[in-house]
C-alpha cells in the first residue's frame, strides 16, 4: 500500500516500510527502510541538519545545512 501524507510518501508491504519524502528544495529524501511501521510523523527518523561542512555546496543561502552531498537519497 502507498499513502501520501503532506509529501511524505509511506509504501507498506506484508512486513516492510519504505517512508520517502520530498524535501523543501524538491529532492526526495530517504527516511526509513526497514520492519513495518504505522505511518506517523518522520521526524524521529529524519536526518538532522545541524551544521554545514566546510567543502560542500550550498543549495540555499537561507539554510547552509541543507546539501545534497549529506541528504540521504
Amino acid at each position: 500500500m502507498i499513502e501520501e501524507r503532506q509529501h511524505v510518501f509511506y509504501i507498506t508491504t506484508a512486513h516492510t516500510s519504505y517512508w520517502f519524502r520530498v524535501t523543501a528544495h524538491g529532492q526526495l529524501e530517504h527516511l526509513y527502510y526497514g520492519p513495518r511501521l504505522t505511518p506517523q510523523d518522520p521526524t524521529a527518523v529524519a536526518f538532522k541538519h545541524t551544521s554545514g561542512l566546510g567543502s560542500t555546496v550550498a543549495y540555499d543561502e537561507q539554510d547552509w545545512t541543507y546539501s545534497l552531498d549529506t541528504l540521504p537519497q
